[in-house]
């Protein structure tokens, strides 16, 4: 079964999505609103590095974690990236 990632940007949570059938597996909320992107790190691949960015936020919408790096630990196993020739 093909598994999905993918930062929701705006509402501050990271999805896992089973591909197949389209339902979210988890949810993981973070306490920023723009999560922008992930990628898997750490000898096992078990851990998530996770940015997030703090543009076009309105004053009264920023958090102190606005524009951090994030790692979640002990997470599924990720796959080692596909590096092309170019």
């Amino acid at each position: 079964m093909k598994i999905i990632l993918t930062c929701i940007w705006g509402e501050g949570k990271l999805l896992k999505i089973f591909s197949n059938e389209g339902k979210i597996a988890n949810v993981i909320y973070l306490p920023c609103k723009l999560c922008s992107s992930l990628t898997f790190g750490g000898d096992d691949l078990n851990k998530i590095l996770l940015t997030s960015a703090n543009i076009s936020l309105e004053v009264d919408e920023k958090t102190k974690y606005d524009g951090s790096i994030f790692l979640i630990e002990d997470f599924d196993q990720g796959k080692i990236e596909y590096k092309a020739k170019i």
